[in-house]
């Protein structure tokens, strides 16, 4: 009657039940990265770098990064900065009723 009570516990091994996790976990993170490469997001992702690449050598294409900044830098990009703003800086580009409080969603005065 004593012999009955101790019977061995069989299972998984360890390891095997380990590896299984480590399998599964694997499988979960590939599947989703795999549908995220082959979808439209990923392509917006490809998109948005390109254009910020692009918009880096752009802007630094007329100026030295390479070598220290000096005053004589800092005052000519500034002056170019100011010389960009001010022709942004015109609400004549702008038909009055464009930029009214109604068509920009503000409330009204």
């Amino acid at each position: 009657m004593h012999g009955d009570i101790e019977k061995k516990i069989e299972g998984l091994h360890p390891g095997t039940a380990i590896a299984g996790a480590v399998v599964i976990s694997f499988m979960m993170v590939l599947i989703p990265f795999i549908m995220f490469l082959h979808s439209s997001a990923y392509v917006t992702v490809k998109q948005i770098k390109i254009g910020s690449q692009l918009s880096a050598a752009n802007l630094n294409g007329s100026y030295d990064v390479t070598s220290p900044v000096n005053a004589i830098d800092i005052a000519n990009y500034e002056a170019t900065l100011k010389q960009k703003l001010t022709t942004i800086n015109n609400n004549a580009d702008f038909n009055q009723n464009d930029i009214s409080n109604q068509t920009l969603g503000l409330p009204a005065n």
